[in-house]
């Protein structure tokens, strides 16, 4: 009974992974790709605070740096 419960549960996974995992067309279409925002708390980090930003400008995400109303 546990062997069928289990083979039933790892059926039903793989389908549910076959039909929910994302096309292949839609991933690779960064204008598809949804907006995130970077927020980076910084107190007394004047040291660090040039690589953090250098860092954040290496990213390969489309329109990263685009900034709205400040």
């Amino acid at each position: 009974m546990a062997l069928m419960l289990f083979t039933s549960a790892i059926a039903w996974r793989l389908v549910a992974a076959s039909i929910l995992t994302p096309t292949l067309s839609r991933i690779a279409n960064p204008a598809r790709w949804p907006p995130y925002t970077i927020l980076c708390p910084l107190y007394r980090e004047a040291t660090v605070v040039g690589d953090l930003v250098a860092s954040i400008q290496r990213l390969d995400y489309p329109g990263l740096m685009h900034q709205r109303g400040v």
